[in-house]
């Protein structure tokens, strides 16, 4: 292999939306010859975050420390969700916001929403709502009036319109919750990342503690609230129908699409496919939901 190759490699499997168990050993190989030849800093962030995604979290931890300077900030927000969420199976606030701290005065937009959750729960700074508020409403303007930062607006209206609802502006955090939805259902068509589906799951739960669901018009997210208790929802796909089903487990509700099992909801999200594509690349082709009497 030669770095040339590797790089086509490299930028092949970022451009495939359902990649191959081959696919990911090819990406893994590629990256591991740059790193090895080139001490690549960009590679190896991009090995973490592959292993990440997976979670596969002791080597993603590998990976974002190789790559951790002054410069590279993707690795220090790596380190930093590593530490919050405790992934390796420690929790370590202090390292967290460490990470987040330094992002976060470079300007990165996930780094500061993440520093105000930690001002937002008091975990290592001392808990300040009026910060975390202040540091989500300037956060709003900035990436609502910048066309190349409206990627983030899901994690951001998710967060203000929490606020908005504890202000009582209910037709605000709905606005909110819906523009977040949009976004994020764009960002899961391409990639079905487990962190976007978490989000989404709040976002509905919370969409829905606000505002009743038209139960005779909904749609594949909805599903999160939907089946939260033992039922039934049909809905059409190329003029197929599909059927999929909440039923009482011994671990709470397991799910099963026509005659596939899923462990809960999250598993059926992170791994439902219809004729070999992620059900959830299939969102905007999917119609005529409806909960079976």
């Amino acid at each position: 292999m030669t770095i040339s190759e590797a790089k086509t490699i490299v930028k092949a499997f970022e451009q495939n939306s359902i990649p191959s168990q081959e696919d990911d050993e090819s990406f893994i190989s590629a990256l591991e010859f740059l790193i090895s030849e080139q001490n690549d800093k960009e590679a190896m962030t991009q090995l973490a975050g592959f292993y990440y995604g997976q979670k596969q979290f002791d080597k993603a931890l590998e990976y974002y420390d190789m790559a951790t300077d002054d410069e590279n900030i993707q690795a220090h927000i790596g380190l930093g969700y590593i530490w919050y969420y405790g992934r390796t199976g420690k929790t370590d606030y202090e390292k967290a916001y460490e990470h987040f701290k330094f992002a976060a005065d470079k300007g990165d937009i996930n780094a500061i929403y993440k520093v105000a959750d930690m001002y937002r729960n008091g975990f290592h700074v001392e808990k300040d709502y009026d910060k975390y508020k202040e540091l989500m409403e300037a956060l709003y303007k900035r990436v609502n009036t910048n066309e190349l930062e409206w990627y983030h607006l899901p994690e951001v209206c998710a967060r203000l319109s929490r606020i908005r609802k504890q202000e009582n502006k209910l037709v605000e955090a709905v606005d909110l919750l819906m523009k977040a939805r949009n976004i994020l259902e764009y960002r899961l068509q391409n990639n079905a990342f487990f962190g976007d589906l978490t989000t989404m799951k709040f976002l509905v739960k919370d969409l829905y503690s606000i505002i009743m669901i038209d139960e005779t018009y909904f749609g594949l997210y909805d599903l999160f609230y939907v089946l939260e208790t033992p039922k039934t929802v049909s809905f059409k796909y190329n003029r197929r129908p599909f059927t999929v089903r909440a039923i009482k487990s011994n671990n709470g509700l397991a799910i099963r699409f026509d005659e596939e099992w899923f462990r809960d909801i999250d598993d059926f999200f992170a791994r439902a496919c219809i004729n070999g594509k992620r059900i959830t690349s299939l969102n905007n082709s999917l119609y005529d939901f409806a909960i079976e009497p």
